[in-house]
């Protein structure tokens, strides 16, 4: 019998021909089912790169712009929002308005913010090369000291690199429950929470709803994942996806993900 609701949902589509697709759809894990938004890149199609707003390292009212900015800077129609920040909506954020911790490289000027915190950040690191190389580090001090020292032990010209926490997946197996970094909010509330997972084919861009880190961390693996880190979340969730919002915009980035056609 002909069932056209299913043909219609497993049918390819041109985005799918062209190393993306982009789905907000239940995905269930062995710790429950998640409405999740997730955009799917073929890394053969697809090149990373990370920014971010400051054009320096800022201890107050730093820049920021929305997700789509960051991305249409580079030319890009996908994108992600980065890291944990101090905004301005948050109390505790006085005088240090719009500041991350974690370190993250700025492809537009072809530099490290946050670079003295290389070696002591107790996150872990995604990094790219424009070689289509992708680098997933345990934590940041594994990527090295200086972006110099990284290209020239890795033979590679950097594009993008940033770092947050905890580790949700490495090769493979879940580690976020063992993540010193893993907090008792991160473990119970349920909200909106943000991840960017890999495997040797692809990448995911994942926003689930009414999930924990621990959840999102099943999330991503049952997606295909094989190492994956937890981004911010919340007020500040964005996915981009052809140049339209999936989510978001949500609050101004001070950093951000983006993808771009090869």
């Amino acid at each position: 019998d002909y069932a056209p609701a299913a043909e219609l949902a497993a049918a390819p589509t041109i985005d799918a021909d062209a190393g993306m697709s982009y789905a907000y759809r239940p995905v269930a894990t062995a710790r429950g089912t998640f409405d999740v938004h997730v955009v799917t890149l073929r890394k053969s199609r697809f090149a990373m790169s990370t920014t971010v707003a400051a054009t320096s390292d800022c201890s107050d009212d730093c820049a920021v712009k929305p997700l789509a900015e960051h991305a249409s800077g580079r030319n890009a129609g996908v994108g992600i929002h980065g890291t944990y920040f101090c905004p301005p909506d948050y109390a505790d954020c006085a005088a240090k308005t719009n500041t991350f911790l974690s370190p993250v490289y700025d492809a537009t000027t072809d530099a490290m913010r946050n670079a003295s915190s290389l070696l002591v950040h107790e996150g872990p690191m995604l990094a790219y090369a424009n070689d289509g190389r992708y680098f997933f580090f345990h934590r940041t001090k594994d990527f090295g000291a200086t972006v110099e020292g990284f290209e020239t032990s890795r033979t590679a010209v950097l594009a993008g690199a940033i770092s947050n926490y905890p580790s949700l997946i490495e090769n493979g197996s879940s580690v976020v429950e063992s993540e010193a970094r893993l907090d008792d909010g991160m473990r119970t509330i349920k909200t909106t929470r943000g991840g960017i997972g890999m495997n040797a084919d692809s990448v995911f861009l994942v926003i689930a709803r009414s999930a924990t880190v621990v959840d999102l961390a099943a999330v991503l693996q049952t997606l295909g994942a094989t190492d994956a880190l937890n981004l911010d979340g919340g007020g500040s969730a964005a996915l981009l996806y052809g140049g339209t919002y999936k989510v978001g915009p949500g609050r101004q980035l001070p950093n951000a993900i983006i993808f771009t056609k090869k």
